[in-house]
């Protein structure tokens, strides 16, 4: 989300810069670049960049839990199993 607006804002704000001709319109593509950037990756939403949080949050936690059962299946698998002499 947040790679595809920063990387459309600034091939915009590389273009404009070519027809620059003072530091005050640098400053202002500038600012526009800022303000567009932030407004497009939602960051303004504070109800929305809570929910994006704790998603991500949640995201994180399984990873943590996927890495440790693989890690753990790794072990397991190194581990010689002993064979069971049968009762019968």
């Amino acid at each position: 989300m947040v790679y595809e607006v920063l990387e459309q804002r600034w091939a915009k704000f590389e273009q404009a810069m070519k027809n620059v001709t003072n530091f005050d319109q640098i400053l202002q593509l500038h600012n526009d670049f800022l303000n567009d950037c932030i407004k497009e990756t939602l960051l303004l939403d504070q109800q929305l960049l809570k929910i994006l949080s704790k998603i991500n949050g949640a995201c994180y936690i399984f990873s943590k839990s996927i890495q440790n059962f693989t890690e753990n299946m790794k072990v397991n698998e190194q581990t010689p199993v002993k064979k069971r002499k049968n009762k019968y």
